[in-house]
């Protein structure tokens, strides 16, 4: 992460176009986050607070390619438009919360079922 954003002034991170400053820095972050969770889930064994990530987990190949396929934001939109109404910069913000909700319920269904997609 060090080396990215000391590349950062001569090599912009830019996402779209994969640069090296952005590379080092996501894998930076990536390499990170994997560290806590290994550290919270493995070593301090607090299995129980990952259990939404494990339903995520098992079925991650196919949220994907549902999210691709179905906007579930235009369906969720309905019934978020009045938050959007009232709080007006927190509009986006309760729909795309609303759209995580259901794509996991949606994966939670799958879960209990033991449907599990695969590659």
């Amino acid at each position: 992460m060090a080396l990215g954003y000391i590349l950062s002034p001569f090599v912009p991170v830019v996402m779209k176009l994969w640069t090296t400053s952005y590379g080092l820095l996501s894998a930076g972050w990536a390499c990170l986050m994997f560290l806590f969770f290994y550290w919270v889930i493995d070593v301090r064994a607090r299995r129980r607070s990952s259990f939404p990530f494990a339903v995520i987990g098992a079925n991650a190949i196919f949220i994907y390619i549902f999210r691709s396929l179905i906007h579930l934001g235009l369906i969720v939109s309905v019934f978020t438009q009045g938050i959007g109404r009232l709080l007006p910069r927190s509009g986006v913000l309760a729909q795309e919360v609303a759209v995580i909700v259901v794509e996991w319920l949606i994966l939670f269904w799958m879960y209990k079922r033991r449907i599990f997609i695969r590659a």
